[in-house]
């Protein structure tokens, strides 16, 4: 992702619920999801999420590139 400095990153829960959204906007070392949550509609914020599957979309904002679309499992 280095390439695409302007990127944007956005994880769900199972339920389609936000749980993280970060924006890169340029800065030089991109902060990467440790689990937590960010979002306000989530009971956790600040903390790290229940063990399970989570959906992410990251959005590239050049070139024209599709976002990418896949999964991750966390593991406490």
């Amino acid at each position: 992702l280095s390439q695409y400095p302007n990127f944007k990153i956005e994880f769900y829960d199972r339920w389609g619920n936000k749980v993280y959204q970060y924006s890169r906007n340029g800065e030089a070392t991109p902060k990467w999801w440790d689990g937590t949550s960010n979002e306000d509609m989530t009971i956790n914020k600040g903390e790290v999420l229940p063990a399970g599957t989570y959906f992410y979309v990251i959005y590239f904002n050049q070139d024209g590139r599709a976002p990418e679309k896949g999964w991750v499992y966390l593991n406490k």
